[in-house]
């Protein structure tokens, strides 16, 4: 009605969802792409061209997404910190508002984007599932078939190492109580 059609098709607007944009971002002559799905981050990754995550500039909300990542074996992914006391944590952060704001998905999609961004794993294909919600923070729980040495952990300036632990292995790590808890309810002991 607002006779737009020959300003977008057909060589104007691309719909590229569950494929890659690289062939379309090549034609185009592009060396800067904007997109907020994780796929796509990843997709970039594998095809060198650049890739900003417009969510960048958003606040932060009060609500954060932490994710237990244990490989074939049962160890659990851990990172250091990069602040003070060098803390050892799970994958996640912060939720953006405007991805609260994106219900039923947003705080899981939020938990992703942070995952990836701090380790550099695309999680969401991952069946994941909320174990449980403590003080704000939402807690998810994936399983990979691959041992620890098959898993490509690229960790962001954020955090200045990182660890496959076993359960025996927890009290050698300066790991908050918060997180030890949440660690024993996802190895299948006591929360207690």
């Amino acid at each position: 009605q607002l006779g737009l059609d020959e300003y977008f098709l057909p060589d104007r607007l691309f719909y590229t969802n569950s494929e890659s944009k690289y062939p379309i971002l090549l034609k185009l002559g592009t060396e800067l792409h904007y997109d907020d799905d994780i796929e796509e981050h990843s997709d970039a990754l594998d095809n060198e061209y650049q890739v900003k995550q417009p969510l960048d500039g958003f606040p932060d909300s009060d609500i954060v997404g932490k994710v237990g990542i244990f490989d074939s074996k049962g160890n659990i992914l851990i990172l250091q910190r990069s602040d003070e006391g060098h803390y050892w944590d799970l994958p996640g952060g912060h939720i953006k508002h405007i991805e609260v704001a994106r219900v039923p998905n947003g705080v899981k999609d939020g938990t992703e984007r942070e995952v990836f961004e701090e380790t550099g794993l695309d999680i969401s294909s991952f069946g994941h599932e909320n174990i449980m919600t403590m003080d704000n923070i939402h807690f998810y729980l994936i399983r990979y078939s691959k041992n620890s040495e098959e898993i490509a952990i690229e960790v962001s300036e954020e955090h200045t190492d990182f660890a496959f632990i076993s359960y025996e292995e927890i009290q050698n790590f300066n790991i908050s109580e918060k997180f030890i808890k949440v660690i024993n309810k996802s190895m299948g002991f006591s929360d207690e």
